[in-house]
C-alpha cells in the first residue's frame, strides 16, 4: 500500500504462500484482477487463486470484539458461542485470540453458534473469552478464502460494489453479499442469473442521472464478453432487484477500459469507444467511427484484455498495443469529451490507469 498524502509505503501483513494468488504472465491474453471496496474491505478477484481461495481482501475495517465466549476442543472448531458472531460483526479472515487459540489464527467460516479457524486450538476449555480484530488503514491485513454460509462455487472474474453489497461474477451468475458484509452470503437465493450460459466477464457502475447526488451508482452494468450487456437495478431489501438486457449495446473484451464519465459508462467495444448513457441508452456506433476520430487501434489491439482506460478532467485516456502499426507499439489515445477532439498517439506504455483526485490538481496514476 502506498499513502499518496504521506508519500510513504505501508506494509500489508497477513500474506502467506497459502493465501496469495499465483503471479500471472505479463503479456498475452488474460483475465485481469479486479478490486473494489465494500464496508472498509477491499475485495480482490484474481485468476491465480487456487483451491479453497476464491477471493482475496485487504482488511481496513478497524473492527474489534471482545465480549463473546466459546468452547475450544483441540480442533479448528470453537462452538457454544454466547452470541451470534455473524450479526455481531465478525467476518471471515478476522484475527481471533483467546485461551488455547494459536497466535495469528483467523476465522475461516461461521454459523450462528460456532466458528471454524484455520489452525487447531491447543486445548479444550469452555467459556473462553474471544477477541476478534480486523486490520486498519494504518495497518492493513491481507486475507483470502471464500464467502460464508453460501460459498462461491468458482473463481469470480470480477467484483463490484452496488447498494453496499459485493457483487461477484461467478459464471453466468451475479452473486451478491449481505449489505455491508462483503464475505457473507446468507441466502442461496442471493444471485441473479443473466441470460444464457456465457460467463459474466466484467462489471461497471453507471453513475446516477442526478447532478445533486453525483457519484452515487444508480445501477450495475454486467458485461458478458463482447455480446450481451445487462443492467442490474434495485435491491433485495427494497424488493425491486431486477436485471434487464441493454438492447443494442455491444459488450467488451477489455474489462480494464470500463470507466465512469459525466456522459455515462465508457468502455472499448470491439469496434471502438462506446458509452452507455445515464439513461442506460447506448451510442448507436463507436465514437470516432467513419473517419471522425480513432477506432482502428482499438479494434485491432493485439490483446484486448490488456487494454486499459480511465477518465478525469474531461479526458478519457486509453492505452493499447496497436496491431496495425509496424512493430506493434504500445500507444495512448486521448479523447476530450468537452470539445470532441482526439489526440495521439502518445507513447506511455500503460498497463493500468486510474484517475487521481488530489495534490495540486486532477490527473492520472499509471503503471508502465
Amino acid at each position: 500500500c502506498y499513502d499518496i498524502a504521506a508519500a510513504a509505503f505501508i506494509a500489508i501483513t497477513g500474506t502467506a504462500s497459502g493465501n496469495l494468488p499465483t503471479t500471472q504472465a505479463t503479456s498475452g491474453a488474460w483475465t485481469p484482477p479486479t478490486m473494489d471496496m465494500v464496508a472498509n474491505r477491499i475485495l480482490v478477484t484474481h485468476p491465480g487463486f487456487t483451491g479453497s481461495n476464491k477471493v482475496g481482501w485487504i482488511d481496513i475495517t478497524g473492527f474489534s470484539s471482545n465480549t463473546i465466549t466459546g468452547s475450544t476442543h483441540t480442533s479448528t472448531l470453537i462452538d457454544t458461542l454466547s452470541a451470534n458472531p455473524i450479526t455481531s460483526g465478525w467476518q471471515v479472515g478476522d484475527t481471533i485470540a483467546g485461551t488455547n487459540v494459536v497466535a495469528g489464527s483467523r476465522i475461516v467460516s461461521m454459523t450462528a453458534t460456532s466458528v471454524t479457524l484455520d489452525t487447531a486450538t491447543t486445548g479444550s476449555t469452555a467459556g473462553v473469552t474471544l477477541t476478534v480484530t480486523g486490520g486498519t488503514s494504518g495497518a492493513p491485513v491481507w486475507g483470502a478464502g471464500n464467502t460464508n454460509t453460501n460459498a462461491l462455487s468458482a473463481l469470480p472474474k470480477a467484483v463490484k460494489v452496488f447498494n453496499g453489497r459485493a457483487y461477484y461474477a461467478v459464471g453466468n451468475t451475479a452473486v451478491y453479499s449481505d449489505a455491508l458484509n462483503p464475505l457473507q452470503v446468507t441466502n442461496a437465493t442471493q444471485a441473479l442469473t443473466l441470460g444464457d450460459n456465457q460467463d459474466i466477464t466484467a462489471f461497471g457502475g453507471l453513475p446516477l442521472n442526478n447532478v445533486v447526488a453525483g457519484g452515487v451508482i444508480q445501477s450495475l452494468i454486467a458485461f458478458k464478453g463482447a455480446s450481451a450487456v445487462f443492467q442490474i437495478t434495485g435491491d433485495q431489501a427494497t424488493s425491486n432487484l431486477a436485471a434487464n438486457v441493454i438492447n443494442g449495446a455491444p459488450g467488451t473484451l477489455a474489462p480494464l477500459t470500463i470507466c465512469g464519465t459525466p456522459l455515462g459508462l465508457a468502455y472499448i467495444a470491439p469496434d471502438g469507444l462506446r458509452v452507455i448513457a445515464l439513461d442506460a441508452s447506448t451510442t448507436p456506433e463507436a465514437i470516432g467511427a467513419h473517419g471522425t476520430g480513432v477506432t482502428i487501434p482499438f479494434s485491432t489491439a493485439v490483446y484486448p484484455s490488456r487494454m486499459c482506460a480511465a477518465f478525469n478532467s474531461s479526458k478519457i485516456r486509453i492505452s493499447c498495443q496497436n496491431g496495425t502499426t509496424q512493430g506493434q507499439p504500445f500507444e495512448e489515445w486521448w479523447y476530450d469529451i468537452g470539445i470532441n477532439v482526439w489526440t495521439g498517439p502518445h507513447s506511455f506504455p500503460a498497463s493500468h490507469i486510474q484517475p487521481y483526485f488530489g495534490g495540486n490538481g486532477q490527473g492520472f496514476i499509471l503503471s508502465a
